[in-house]
């Protein structure tokens, strides 16, 4: 087993959660398109980018200028 194996498992883990862009869990089924994970089983037109949380957009505070 390489370490690229093993890095590979690891990012395919069922334990990640993995987000929408609004913070909010997907649960549902996903697809990659273009190595990007997205929501939907095939790609449509509202199929969306999902994240894991540490790489989630910084949402900017009402309090931010």
């Amino acid at each position: 087993m390489t370490w690229k194996n093993i890095l590979k498992d690891v990012k395919k883990s069922p334990e990640r959660k993995h987000y929408k862009k609004n913070g909010e869990e997907w649960k549902g089924p996903t697809h990659k398109t273009k190595g990007k994970l997205m929501t939907g089983e095939t790609h449509t037109d509202e199929s969306v980018m999902l994240y894991h949380k540490e790489e989630l957009p910084k949402r900017r505070s009402a309090f931010t200028s």
